[in-house]
This record gives structure tokens, C-alpha cells and sequence, in this order.
């Protein structure tokens, strides 16, 4: 193990991992003081020493801005020892948070600790959104296709317009093939109540055969429920605006 790995290691175990995880917000906005009262607050099983020892390191974390490194450590971690009981974000974490950081790592290398932080927490929630949906629909929405690398985790109601409880509804989201997550995400394609596909008129013959879209898609209705469709109504509603304007 590095030195650098090794420095952080024992920072983790100073504060707990689980309480890493648990304070992750209050880390970042709550001085040492004001965590030692909200550990008393929750009942923590802590002695006063370990209190003030574990608010210090926390707050020790985030003040050396390594919290992003500090997520990576548990991520990778080997030893499942060391993470018991941390939900699924941690679980299905290494992927999205390995992939991110190689494919963006100059700019990862000079932005902020705090962009940083809302950075991996919107991609460890993408990633549970992701998963959520993979469990659900167990393959392509509209084709059934069941390699998972080749589907994209597709919003209904976009994210940007989305409130709070929406924002990860697993019944917010369709498992798309891209040719299909493109089309949906830009309003080109919607779906009707009964699931058949709708397709855009600023789509040309040719461009449908190119996707090989033929218009007689459908979803798989066994996995739309009551909270899908109004999502769905969401989505047509847009679709339709989007036919008026173009």
C-alpha cells in the first residue's frame, strides 16, 4: 500500500468508515464542534474521547479537500471487512467512479473539493438509478436486450426537470439501446399508453431504417406500472410540444 493510501487508510479508520458514509454532508458543512454535538444528539455508542477523535479526523478529511480520495479508498478496498453495512452506493460504486475518473481526469485533477463531492455523489446515485433499473425491467425496455453494457438508464421525465423523490424513481427511467435512449432523450420517440412506440415526423424514412426503427416497437407492458405511465404522460406531453414547435 502507498504512503499515500496508507495516510488516508488511517484517517478512515480513525473516523469509521460507516460514519464517513453516515456524516457525509455534515462532514463537509458542520465544524468539529458541531459534530461532536450531533454525535450525542444521534446516541452514538462513543466515548467522549471518541467523539472528539472522530470529529476532528472527519473534519481533518475534508479540510485537506480529501474526501473524493477518501470515497475511492473505500471503493476499491479489497477487505469487505472493513465496509460492513454500507448501502448500495458503495456496492455498485467502482465501476461508474473508475469510469469517470479515466475518462475525465485532467479536469478531476483541478476542480474543487466541493465540485468534486457533488460530482461522485450525482454519479454514485446515477449508478443505484442504473441498478435499480437493470433489477426492474431485467434487459431493453422496448427489445429485450439483456447485455447490460449496451443499455443506457433513461429518464422519463427529465432529470433537470425533475423534483427531489423523482429524480431516482426507479419508475422514472426506461432501460434503453442507445439508438433508442437518443431518440427518447431528445423527444424524437415517445410511447403511448399502450406502450407502442410514437415516432417523431422530423424523422425521415431514412433516417428510421438507418436506427433500424420500423414503428411497431413497443414496450414491455409487464413492467410498466401506474407510476411509469404518468411519467410516460409527462414525456408525450413534451413529444407533442416538441412536434408543434419543429
Amino acid at each position: 500500500m502507498s504512503s499515500k493510501n496508507s495516510n488516508i487508510d488511517r484517517l478512515l479508520k480513525s473516523v469509521g468508515i460507516e460514519t464517513f458514509i453516515k456524516y457525509f454532508n455534515q462532514f463537509q458543512t458542520l465544524n468539529s464542534s458541531e459534530l461532536k454535538m450531533l454525535f450525542d444528539k444521534e446516541n452514538e455508542n462513543w466515548k467522549h474521547t471518541s467523539k472528539s477523535t472522530k470529529a476532528s479526523v472527519g473534519k481533518r478529511i475534508f479540510n485537506e479537500g480529501r474526501e473524493v480520495e477518501a470515497l475511492e479508498h473505500i471503493i476499491f478496498t479489497k477487505n469487505e471487512i472493513l465496509i460492513p453495512n454500507i448501502n448500495e452506493v458503495m456496492q455498485h460504486a467502482q465501476l461508474i467512479y473508475k469510469n469517470y475518473i479515466d475518462n475525465n481526469i485532467e479536469k478531476f485533477e483541478t476542480i474543487s473539493s466541493y465540485e468534486k463531492m457533488v460530482i461522485v455523489k450525482y454519479r454514485l446515485q446515477q449508478g443505484i438509478f442504473r441498478t435499480n433499473l437493470l433489477r426492474h425491467w431485467k434487459g431493453c425496455s422496448v427489445t429485450g436486450c439483456k447485455n447490460s453494457s449496451l443499455l443506457i438508464a433513461s429518464h422519463i421525465k427529465p432529470f433537470s426537470e425533475s423534483v427531489d423523490n423523482e429524480k431516482y424513481d426507479v419508475y422514472n427511467g426506461l432501460l434503453l439501446a442507445p439508438n433508442y435512449d437518443k431518440l427518447f432523450d431528445n423527444f424524437l420517440i415517445s410511447f403511448n399508453e399502450a406502450g407502442e412506440i410514437l415516432v417523431s415526423k422530423q424523422l425521415d424514412k431514412s433516417d428510421l431504417e438507418s436506427l433500424s426503427i420500423t414503428g411497431k416497437e413497443k414496450l414491455r407492458m409487464e413492467k410498466v406500472t401506474e407510476s411509469t405511465q404518468k411519467y410516460l404522460e409527462y414525456h408525450r406531453r413534451k413529444f407533442e410540444m416538441n412536434e408543434l414547435i419543429n
